[in-house]
């Protein structure tokens, strides 16, 4: 297996990965963006962060299956050759709105 840095990957290749994962996982679910961007952890160790926004109140709105979809999106990213560890936040609308995260 060949491990990539974000440097040496396309960047929409990790967002592909992020939304089909997120899509297959919340199959149905309101999700209104998800904005993926690589950025690196408290110890300098390569993340992504990764911001689910839902129409509505996220943890009713999906339901659960949040630790499930840190495993799967980890799985993925591996597969692809991405060792960025997926740090990822599920916001309402209207959080996302007051946080400036842009939906998409």
């Amino acid at each position: 297996m060949v491990v990539r840095t974000m440097n040496a990957i396309q960047r929409p290749d990790a967002t592909q990965i992020v939304r089909a994962a997120v899509r297959d996982h919340f199959p149905g679910a309101p999700i209104v963006g998800i904005r993926v961007r690589p950025d690196t952890d408290h110890d300098g160790d390569p993340v992504l962060e990764i911001f689910v926004v839902v129409d509505g109140d996220p943890v009713q709105t999906l339901r659960g299956g949040f630790a499930e979809m840190t495993t799967l999106l980890r799985d993925r990213l591996v597969q692809a050759g991405i060792e960025h560890f997926p740090m990822t936040r599920y916001l309402s609308r209207h959080s996302a709105e007051r946080m400036a995260v842009v939906a998409g």
